[in-house]
């Protein structure tokens, strides 16, 4: 008789022990599906974070011509000559900022006197220094393992494209052009542009881009008015 009741106690002792193991992994299991819920939530709002993300960083262009300039900070398409393809290849270009007299002037001076290339002029009476910031994009621009520079061709004219004039007289400016002196492969990238204009003139527009290459056309009064 005591035989059969520890037989039986024994028996009890297993069956409570082996229900504590199954509750003990079950909530092992549910823990870890849970865990598993949590991280795949985590990385479907990484995902939609890094998509927004590319969506902001994309650059929207827009058309623009002689008779139709752009305003300061809008992207606009122009032509860039590329080295490794021996021809022009367009980007994406807009003016930042465009600043006169003595800020302008400095920043020309402080370029001159490092460069083997450029000697600064000091302008006549009635003539000031403008500079002109602007940024590119490289990131669809074809590169060899030297990189591009910041550069871009420029020409500065006189409204629908006319030449400008100081009173009554004709008036030819030259556009130089600042960089880093650095090469880059890919992002967006800096430069200015500097040149001579009759004190306070504001009515005139800004060319990026070779002739007979794609061009975008920049006006400050139409971005001061807009103000």
């Amino acid at each position: 008789m005591c035989l059969e009741r520890a037989e039986a106690m024994k028996q009890f002792l297993i069956l409570t022990l082996v229900l504590v193991m199954t509750a003990g992994l079950a909530a092992c299991q549910t823990e870890n599906s849970d865990e598993s819920t949590r991280n795949s939530n985590v990385s479907e709002v990484s995902s939609e974070v890094s998509e927004l993300s590319d969506e902001e960083s994309k650059i929207t262009t827009a058309s623009s011509s002689i008779h139709s300039p752009l305003e300061v900070d809008t992207w606009g398409i122009a032509a860039k000559y590329c080295t490794k393809t021996g021809g022009y290849v367009n980007v994406p270009v807009r003016i930042t900022k465009i600043s006169h007299g003595n800020s302008a002037k400095e920043t020309v001076k402080n370029f001159t006197k490092n460069s083997a290339a450029y000697t600064y002029t000091e302008p006549e009476k009635n003539i000031e220094w403008v500079t002109a910031e602007y940024e590119l994009s490289l990131d669809d621009f074809p590169v060899d393992s030297g990189g591009a520079d910041t550069s871009i061709t420029a020409f500065v004219t006189g409204k629908d494209g006319e030449m400008l004039k100081n009173g009554d007289q004709l008036f030819g400016t030259a556009v130089m052009n600042i960089t880093d002196g650095k090469y880059y492969h890919d992002g967006t990238v800096t430069g200015t542009l500097a040149y001579m204009l009759p004190e306070n003139n504001r009515d005139y527009v800004i060319t990026l881009g070779e002739h007979e290459e794609t061009q975008t056309f920049f006006s400050q009064k139409n971005s001061d008015e807009s103000k």
